[in-house]
């Protein structure tokens, strides 16, 4: 984990820290022999102890020194992100072997560097920017900066010599086509800047319409992708509406499950009751309860057609007719 402080340099950087610096790290490998004296008593300050180590951390001291020096000198030290990231990734070279693992006592240089307390030096500023890029990184890094190289001296050669030109640009495609098929989704970082570099180096190639067979390798890889996201897309589609269907299957056949178990529910207890009723004692017991309930709504059935005869009668007679005689007397 990173100490707060530490200045990280991102994938989207590389090619700015390339062409701004490298120069003066070629210009300070050389610089950093022939005027070693400038140098050695700031590293030796910085690596005091008798490590065999000791040898290889002062000569990319030397190197690094030499390097803040000439970038001072130049005018680059406006932005130290600029000078002091482009040394962290040319730092983590240095320590590696050529697999991207890190020599023996490489992490004693970050740690010794990054924490010298003498800010009396130039380049002082760059101590938080140097720390240990990690594997992975470092190598997703180093792919970028060598495809930077490469389209570097691609554009340089363009316009003299055509045929080495392409040479350039069949390195960057068949770096492009190495590392995009791994991209899984090109929101990543890496990928993002990797396709940058290829729409970058194809705009160079069909303006004036050179290196065909370099342009092809590109498009062939590109089709290629686009036509694996198509299918990945219809698959997932697919799925996804299979999914659909067979959740609304289960819920029909849910449906009707639940419609048939009240249907039954709902038929079931007549029978039931009518099972209890014939060969139970409940049964038994239930018909001459039956019959007392029918026995007394029937008197009181009789009781109330009586009263309502009797009440028919007597209306008969009180009731007093009202017909004028001469209607008999016609």
């Amino acid at each position: 984990m990173k100490e707060q402080g530490e200045r990280k340099i991102t994938y989207d950087m590389v090619d700015k820290l390339y062409f701004n610096n490298n120069n003066n790290m070629v210009m300070a490998e050389s610089f950093a022999k022939t005027q070693s004296s400038m140098f050695d008593s700031t590293c030796e300050q910085i690596f005091t102890n008798s490590l065999n180590s000791d040898t290889i951390h002062k000569n990319i001291c030397r190197t690094l020194l030499a390097f803040y020096y000439l970038s001072h000198i130049s005018n680059h030290s406006n932005d130290s992100n600029n000078y002091c990231g482009y040394s962290n990734y040319w730092v983590n070279k240095q320590v590696r072997e050529e697999d991207g693992t890190l020599k023996e006592h490489a992490s004693d240089f970050f740690n010794i560097f990054s924490s010298f307390t003498n800010n009396d030096f130039t380049g002082s500023e760059c101590k938080r920017y140097i720390y240990d890029l990690g594997d992975y990184i470092f190598g997703k890094m180093k792919m970028l900066f060598n495809y930077t190289e490469h389209y570097s001296n691609f554009t340089l050669k363009k316009k003299t010599d055509q045929n080495l030109s392409c040479t350039f640009a069949n390195k960057c495609a068949n770096m492009y086509k190495e590392h995009i098929v791994n991209c899984s989704t090109l929101s990543d970082e890496f990928c993002t800047k990797l396709k940058e570099f290829k729409n970058t180096l194809m705009e160079q190639l069909k303006s004036p319409n050179i290196c065909a067979a370099e342009q092809e390798i590109i498009l062939s890889i590109d089709r290629t992708m686009a036509e694996s996201s198509f299918q990945k897309q219809s698959e997932e589609h697919t799925r996804a509406s299979t999914i659909s269907a067979s959740t609304i299957s289960a819920s029909t056949i849910s449906a009707s499950t639940i419609s048939a178990s009240t249907f039954g529910t709902t038929m079931g207890v007549p029978l039931v009751l009518l099972l209890l009723y014939k060969f139970t004692p409940f049964g038994s017991w239930l018909s001459p309860q039956i019959g007392n309930i029918k026995n007394r709504f029937n008197i009181s059935d009789n009781e109330q057609n009586d009263s309502l005869f009797n009440y028919s009668e007597l209306n008969s007679s009180n009731e007093q007719y009202n017909v004028p005689y001469n209607i008999i007397g016609n």
